[in-house]
């Protein structure tokens, strides 16, 4: 099986980790997250791909510093006070050994891309890549915001929702002990 690791960049890492401070209030558009803070930093999240193979690409998160024009901001809520927990997760996309050749293009091979949790790939995957996908942020009165990659390509999917991301925490195995070996 070949592997690829299309990881957040050091850059990402440093904008993510600014995160923790105060929030002025943030944006939320099908491309970006926008999230300015009242040191006058902002941050925009997105989603940043990479053709690994014919027919095989991969998907992380990206963040940036960015100069931001001031735009209607939802109020930052539980974030404003700072002291926020960011956490980074992890996922596998994976491809299928080609399933056959692509109608009208009989030298290109058709294949079938999955993602899932880490290690939920298939045994009989062809090639799979370790992507960071999501960013969960945390306020301290519990107020949390979940941002990953869409179902679209560049698609950035955001939510407040507590049971949405409290489903997408238990999928991802986040506090819980780890099974006996």
């Amino acid at each position: 099986m070949r592997e690829y690791r299309h990881h957040a960049t050091d850059a990402t890492i440093e904008a993510l980790r600014r995160l923790r401070r105060p929030w002025a209030g943030y944006l939320v558009t099908d491309a970006a997250l926008l999230i300015a803070l009242t040191d006058g930093a902002n941050v925009r999240i997105r989603v940043d791909g990479a053709e690994l193979e014919q027919e095989f690409a991969a998907f992380r998160l990206s963040a940036e510093l960015i100069d931001m024009p001031p735009e209607q901001l939802r109020p930052a809520g539980g974030f404003a006070a700072g002291g926020n927990d960011v956490v980074i997760f992890r996922s596998e996309t994976w491809i299928e050994e080609p399933a056959g050749p692509i109608v009208g293009t009989p030298d290109r091979q058709a294949s079938l891309q999955f993602t899932g949790s880490p290690l939920e790939r298939s045994p009989s995957a062809a090639a799979v890549c370790a992507v960071d996908d999501a960013v969960v942020v945390a306020s301290t009165d519990a107020t949390a915001l979940l941002v990953r990659c869409g179902l679209q390509p560049h698609a950035v999917d955001v939510t407040t929702d507590p049971r949405a991301i409290a489903r997408f925490l238990a999928e991802r195995q986040y506090g819980s002990e780890p099974p006996d070996a």
